[in-house]
């Protein structure tokens, strides 16, 4: 079955209008075997997908579906088509003309530079609690803070450095002590 509609011709094309003519005639070709090629792809398909059989459940809105070519569908199931394609045109165009609107360069700026603000805060905190953790290469009065690991693991090594030098010194007293003692003892034994 063809979907080809007879288009009258009112004017004869001139020299003027001749170029919009055959455009319009181009056109219209190209619309006719469009809708060739659908109604023959409709009817194929439609007839191998559904089945042959229906069972006495379904209701009349299920037959309606199964439609063999365009012909048959009905002005309420074509103009729900009308209308889905209309709304999807209407949301495409209006998201190309969000696409195409010139950017205000005040905004980009102002968006940048609260994003960078942001950033930085966001950088700053995590610093401060990486110093907290694993402390940041300091002088060393700056370890008396006592609050990062780093300055408390920098305490508790002056306190083993002074153990080891009073071990150090009391290892010392005691070589002393042990040197002087032998002396005295033998002088006592003579």
């Amino acid at each position: 079955m063809s979907f080809r509609r007879k288009t009258p011709n009112t004017t004869p094309p001139t020299m003027n209008n001749n170029m919009n003519e055959r455009v319009k005639q181009s056109a219209v070709a190209a619309m006719r075997s469009c809708i060739d090629t659908l109604s023959e792809t409709a009817s194929i398909t439609q007839s191998s997908v559904l089945p042959h059989d229906v069972s006495s459940s379904d209701t009349e809105d299920d037959h309606a579906y199964a439609c063999q070519d365009v012909s048959s569908l009905t002005s309420a199931h074509k103009n729900a088509i009308r209308f889905m394609r209309k709304a999807k045109y209407f949301v495409a165009r209006r998201k190309f003309r969000e696409a195409l609107r010139p950017y205000d360069v005040t905004d980009v700026i102002e968006q940048y530079s609260t994003g960078n603000v942001d950033m930085l805060a966001r950088m700053k905190y995590l610093q401060l609690r990486l110093d907290k953790v694993l402390g940041s290469s300091k002088t060393a009065d700056s370890y008396e803070s006592g609050l990062s690991l780093a300055s408390r693991i920098v305490k508790i090594e002056r306190q083993v450095e002074g153990l080891d030098v009073k071990v150090d010194k009391l290892c010392q007293l005691a070589n002393n002590v042990l040197e002087n003692r032998p002396r005295h003892s033998s002088s006592r034994e003579k």
